[in-house]
């Protein structure tokens, strides 16, 4: 490698690392407003003795539907994804399963009832 090759690769690094920060700064100043302009309230676990879970169900017609979900749900969890809002992480982790975790107390919000779907979804 030459010494130009090698300082055009040093650049194009630096140049990406920058392009990294940009976005960042973006999606942070983007969250900020987005927040004041809805008023989006999540709750956070910070200094919560009782946390006040999201109450949600994910209805979907198939158990290919559910599955598809819960692999989509596990892909987040392992993305750099900020889980201390409540509802955030309630989503993030709807792919555990009693196989998974190996516990029966174990469940997930998803609900496989093609019937209740398709009423839902007429409305």
């Amino acid at each position: 490698m030459s010494k130009n090759d090698w300082k055009k690769g040093k650049a194009e690094s630096a140049m990406i690392e920058h392009e990294k920060q940009q976005m960042k700064k973006f999606v942070e100043e983007f969250k900020k407003k987005r927040a004041e302009e809805k008023e989006i309230t999540m709750e956070t676990y910070d200094d919560k003795e009782d946390v006040n879970w999201a109450k949600y169900k994910i209805v979907v017609p198939t158990e290919a539907d559910k599955k598809s979900l819960e692999l989509a749900f596990e892909h987040l969890h392992y993305t750099d994804c900020d889980t201390n809002y409540v509802p955030v992480n309630q989503l993030i982790h709807e792919y555990l399963t009693e196989e998974i975790t190996g516990d029966p107390k174990t469940k997930n919000n998803i609900i496989v009832d093609s019937e209740l779907y398709q009423k839902l979804y007429e409305k």
